[in-house]
């Protein structure tokens, strides 16, 4: 299983409901970006706190980002946190 899928298993079975964010490219072959979207759907119909952004042209793991792409990241990121995690 994709990490993706046994993500899902975990919010199903009731063992994990943390706020989540989710960041994926959609150019990423090792996880199917359809991974987040099934997780996505999840997210919502158990009522667990999400954000989900896609970066558009990536790949897994984000090589090759523009420092633009970069900065969203972590302010996505760091905006995430202040707002669930305080």
């Amino acid at each position: 299983q994709h990490g993706g899928q046994h993500l899902v298993a975990h919010v199903l079975g009731g063992w994990y409901a943390v706020p989540t964010l989710i960041q994926h490219g959609d150019k990423d072959k090792l996880v199917p970006i359809g991974e987040s979207y099934e997780l996505k759907k999840v997210l919502q119909r158990i009522g667990i706190p999400y954000n989900m952004y896609v970066l558009r042209g990536a790949v897994h793991a984000f090589p090759g980002l523009t420092q633009k792409q970069i900065d969203d990241i972590v302010e996505q990121s760091m905006n995430f946190v202040k707002q669930h995690f305080k």
